[in-house]
């Protein structure tokens, strides 16, 4: 059985790849919705270059596609450790330049390696010290659906938003509290009119009045609290 570090690696590997379930809980969807996200800022930091991939790993830090955009000459190179100058932890800007395109070339002699001269391990993409954090999670969560709407906000829009949800993070209570709150505020509470609209559950309804429940049903004008 493994221990330490190479547990935990292997469980982010497992739930990184599980499938969804034909018919799942609500909780388990939330959860795999919240994996893709979580994939989308996930990156390989390298190390020696061992065990990442050169061309499908996401590995090069940028806001677009985190691998090589493709292959400037054919090539049997398969490791990044390969565009490495031989016997060393540095890059090959010869070689590295003549199988990549000019663009890749510029940002993977732009990445550090060999940091403790250990193995490759994962990073956070979005946070410039590559810890993840709730915070840059949710604000490109809300790019992300931004974008897929059209919808684009003003930089002051943006910055009262910003301002707003770190009021909610620096409140003096207790991480779930403010979790209960967020999860309210955007909508993602497992009531019946939020359950209908997702095509979960049809006819959920209040247990106490047996009204239409939504959130606001729920949480304030429900006669019976």
């Amino acid at each position: 059985m493994l221990e330490g570090s190479e547990s935990a690696l292997l469980q982010i590997v497992l739930f990184l790849e599980v499938t969804k379930p034909h018919k799942c809980s609500y909780t388990w969807r939330s959860i795999l919705h919240g994996r893709e996200l979580l994939k989308e800022g996930l990156i390989k930091r390298i190390g020696n270059g061992e065990s990442t991939n050169c061309w499908t790993d996401p590995w090069i830090p940028r806001c677009t596609l985190r691998h090589p955009f493709g292959k400037l000459s054919p090539t049997k190179i398969p490791r990044v450790s390969e565009l490495f100058r031989e016997g060393t932890v540095e890059w090959n800007e010869e070689l590295i330049r003549r199988v990549c395109f000019p663009l890749d070339a510029v940002d993977i002699l732009q990445i550090q390696v060999g940091e403790g001269v250990g193995g490759d391990f994962w990073g956070w993409n979005l946070t410039k010290s590559g810890v993840f954090s709730v915070w840059s999670a949710y604000h490109h969560a809300r790019s992300v659906n931004k974008s897929a709407n059209g919808k684009g906000s003003s930089s002051e829009e943006s910055a009262n938003c910003h301002k707003g949800w770190l009021r909610l993070w620096d409140v003096f209570t207790q991480h779930k509290y403010k979790v209960h709150a967020w999860r309210i505020m955007q909508k993602g509470v497992a009531v019946g009119y939020e359950l209908q609209k997702r095509h979960i559950k049809n006819g959920v309804k209040c247990i106490f009045c047996s009204r239409g429940e939504s959130i606001v049903h729920r949480f304030w004008s429900c006669p019976y609290p």
